[in-house]
């Protein structure tokens, strides 16, 4: 209910202060939250199905709404006039095909869908095959083009209740998966959740996160009102992160390093962090990365006897005695001669070649083995260039296999030559 009630609050004691800036248009709080009550009046007189059945009230009693519009005002305001009328946003991404809109329909019960014009011809084909109904997300007024609606709670009259049942604990946005294993799923969100919730990047930018950094935390060793305190990413990021930081010149390595290291906590998840990547973001900004596992797979039949949580991810012992996840079984595990190796583990070694930046281990189809290991490698732009100007490739395929010979099992290097059109693109 808090943060409802603070967003609600903002029109009222700051109402011509800019609430959002999209598309080189500024839309005021006042213009936002006056959007977001029409919606909400929309909302609750559609007598949409709520959790318990057809709500009586104007309460929408947790009843899911569909949200499809692009990072806009208009998708600002369909999240808040969902939540003023006791609803449950559920964004739906853009990128969907039509078969996953469903799905994720179906999934989640959405009852009413909220859409810009730009996406309207499609959601009326997804809606026809639901029993969910369908309305126009109207565009926010800005500043310029002011609205020409007379908003009645300037005159005195009431306001559009924000409804007083909800708590802190009731969900408030249900956030699916990508689905790499398997079909999307949902994640609720909690308002007590989306309040402690400190920022998300619309788009993941290394400029962006680095620059975010170093405002958090000025060179005079101060920390700004709203300074970032615990970062999240996944080994891909990091990995870029760490180009970006390389490709800086060093004063600006200096501030950025020492930004980072004020931060309290920094996690990387979705799949196994690659020793070198770890080892060089600690070296880089003195945190040793939280890992942790992807919980939004979670089912009954992930918990076993005496209540242990299940991964589905595939580990080794090192030779001190410690278990090094490598990652997801049904995504990595090759078929090779009569073994089953783990692309994750031999793309964690090629990582470790100093050439090498990103790498993808996977198995191609052979007659012989049933899979072969093969390996697609980017090299660090930096020695491709070296060698581009000697004429010479970054690294031979012969090369590779014999470094790779001194870190691997034989069985887990392809002793046959990949097409050439690969290796010269090395």
């Amino acid at each position: 209910m808090e943060l409802v009630k603070a967003v609600a609050n903002k029109g009222s004691l700051s109402p011509d202060s800019i609430a959002i800036r999209a598309d080189q248009k500024s839309h005021s709080y006042h213009q936002l939250i006056l959007s977001a009550k029409k919606i909400s009046n929309l909302l609750s007189n559609a007598d949409l199905k709520t959790v318990d059945g057809i709500g009586e009230s104007k309460h929408l009693g947790g009843a899911r709404v569909g949200i499809v519009a692009k990072p806009s005002p208009e998708f600002v305001a369909g999240v808040l006039g969902t939540w003023f009328s006791g609803g449950v946003a559920v964004p739906l991404a853009l990128s969907y095909p039509e078969a996953e809109l469903l799905h994720v329909m179906n999934d989640s019960d959405i009852t009413m869908i909220l859409s810009t014009e730009d996406h309207l011809e499609l959601m009326k084909a997804v809606a026809a095959k639901t029993s969910a109904k369908l309305s126009l997300l109207p565009p926010v007024p800005n500043v310029i083009a002011k609205s020409t609606e007379v908003d009645h709670t300037k005159n005195g009259e009431s306001e559009t209740e924000i409804s007083h049942e909800i708590s802190g604990d009731d969900p408030a946005l249900v956030i699916y998966t990508s689905g790499t294993t398997g079909k999307p799923k949902g994640v609720v969100h909690t308002h007590k959740g989306v309040l402690a919730q400190v920022e998300f990047m619309p788009k993941f930018s290394v400029r962006g996160i680095w620059q975010r950094w170093r405002e958090s935390y000025p060179k005079d060793q101060t920390k700004a009102d709203d300074a970032v305190t615990v970062f999240t990413g996944v080994p891909t990021m990091y990995t870029r992160l760490i180009q970006g930081y390389e490709a800086m010149d060093p004063e600006l390595q200096t501030a950025s390093a020492a930004a980072a290291r004020q931060l309290r906590l920094m996690m990387c998840g979705s799949s196994a962090l690659p020793l070198p990547v770890m080892q060089q973001w600690e070296t880089i900004t003195g945190h040793l990365l939280l890992e942790r596992y992807g919980m939004t797979e979670v089912t009954k039949e992930s918990f076993i006897d005496g209540g242990f949580f299940k991964t589905g991810d595939a580990a080794r012992v090192d030779e001190d005695g410690y278990y090094v996840i490598l990652g997801r079984t049904n995504a990595d595990i090759m078929k090779v001669g009569g073994y089953k190796l783990s692309a994750l583990e031999i793309e964690a070694v090629l990582l470790e070649h100093p050439t090498i930046s990103e790498c993808c281990v996977l198995g191609l189809p052979d007659k012989d083995l049933g899979e072969a290991v093969c390996a697609i490698v980017i090299p660090d732009s930096e020695i491709k260039r070296k060698h581009e100007e000697d004429l010479k490739p970054a690294l031979t395929l012969e090369e590779l296999s014999t470094w790779a010979k001194e870190k691997l099992a034989p069985y887990k290097v392809n002793k046959k030559e990949l097409k050439k059109r690969l290796a010269d693109q090395v």
